[in-house]
């Protein structure tokens, strides 16, 4: 016999899609949630996220098999440059914590891959789990130019060495 010790309790029959929670509203692809080890989020059928049991890390679903039309990303630099990065509180938080962020509105003109706009809400959000990439691909991005600017100093070096060898040595004579 099943005790619920919490106001919903639901009794999952096993750990197959559909088998947990499940959403739907008729129009839409259905949402399932289920519970292995781990809490699985499907959407039509596909696994689109986990959070997991043991470190409680939400994992995004990244599999080449789910993809199509993957191109490489062009440079970010110059629009990361732009992004303003902001201290800022919540209108109607009952604390008066912090948190960092963007606006939506000024990522949207820059990235605006990042920037999704609900029409039920009427209200712009960021993917900042997106924001990542971007930030890898700005690091590689400083690396070239970083390994080219060592490239620059050692030719650089170089020379200098050389001509002072010929100074010393004009000296000499």
């Amino acid at each position: 016999t099943i005790n619920p010790g919490a106001r919903l309790h639901l009794f999952q029959g096993g750990q197959a899609v559909g088998t947990g929670l499940r959403f739907d509203d008729g129009v839409n692809q259905d949402w399932d949630i289920t519970h292995g080890f781990g809490l699985r989020f499907h959407f039509g059928g596909e696994l689109r996220s986990f959070i997991n049991a043991t470190t409680g890390a939400y994992t995004q679903s990244s599999d080449a098999r789910l993809k199509t039309d993957a191109e490489p990303i062009g440079t970010v630099l110059p629009n990361l440059l732009h992004l303003k990065a902001l201290s800022y509180r919540y209108k109607n938080a009952v604390t008066t914590e912090k948190t960092l962020g963007f606006m939506a509105q000024d990522a949207q003109k820059l990235f605006p891959e990042l920037v999704h706009y609900s029409e039920a809400d009427n209200l712009y959000g960021i993917n900042y789990a997106g924001f990542s990439v971007i930030a890898i691909k700005a690091i590689q991005e400083q690396q070239q130019v970083i390994e080219q600017q060592q490239n620059t100093i050692e030719d650089l070096q170089k020379r200098l060495e050389i001509l002072e060898k010929i100074i010393l040595e004009n000296q000499k004579k």
